[in-house]
């Protein structure tokens, strides 16, 4: 899985929400938000549940903001 981090910015512009309020609204630390948006760290599946969290309870579509990949072996 990857996250669209283009996406959630469109979000979060539309919204007119800063790093901060998204962090609120998933119910995340701020600082790890923000290692996000500015590449310091990687979303890991916290940050993954928390967005399909978020997009349940906002009634938005998870495959816009999240990438289900699929692995062949």
């Amino acid at each position: 899985m990857k996250v669209n981090m283009q996406a959630l910015q469109t979000l979060i512009n539309e919204k007119q929400w800063t790093i901060y309020k998204l962090s609120q609204v998933m119910g995340l630390d701020y600082s790890y938000v923000y290692r996000v948006f500015n590449e310091q760290s990687r979303p890991g599946y916290k940050f993954i549940e928390k967005l399909l969290n978020m997009c349940n309870k906002l009634g938005l579509d998870p495959n816009d903001y999240i990438f289900f990949t699929h692995h062949c072996l």
